[in-house]
């Protein structure tokens, strides 16, 4: 992430919030190529037992930052919803980036992986309704994955090092 502009990464004009069956969501109106810099989250950085005062609704859409500080995202950020069949994940470097998993397509929600983002001491829980085929209908903590899925994540880089 090195030598580029990464405010433009703060107010990208590509993505746009639009009604999904779960709410809003954040769509890409440009394509993305594999570990392409999408958005660079904005917010308020937390201490860890800040975090744990927060109501249910703040606290879940709190994102783990390092393993002692969250981010709680203002604008786009704040619209970044769930999928058990991600196509982007969450990268600490100066900041808290999403970044594609694989090639994304114009039109396409941007869709993470919660569980990638919660180490051994989060305790937050929330009911999936992602509608892919491996939907695990509860969303916890990365050490709660199986053993497989928990290696895939690992293998494709997209585990913050305070989880691994």
């Amino acid at each position: 992430m090195e030598g580029k502009n990464l405010q433009n990464y703060e107010n990208p004009t590509y993505l746009v919030v639009k009604e999904t069956k779960n709410g809003n969501g954040v769509f890409t109106e440009k394509d993305f190529k594999a570990n392409e810099i999408i958005l660079k989250m904005k917010g308020k950085i937390i201490s860890l037992e800040e975090e744990t005062t927060l109501n249910e609704h703040s606290k879940a859409n709190t994102c783990r930052f390092s393993k002692t500080t969250y981010l709680s995202p203002e604008g786009l950020g704040d619209f970044i919803n769930h999928s058990c069949n991600p196509n982007a994940y969450c990268k600490s470097n100066n900041g808290l980036y999403i970044l594609a998993i694989d090639d994304i397509s114009k039109g396409h929600e941007i869709l993470i992986d919660y569980s990638t983002i919660m180490a051994d001491d989060d305790e937050w829980t929330m009911k999936c309704n992602c509608g892919s085929i491996n939907c695990r209908k509860i969303i916890k903590k990365f050490i709660t994955l199986e053993k497989d899925l928990q290696n895939k994540y690992i293998k494709m880089g997209i585990v913050p090092d305070y989880i691994t």
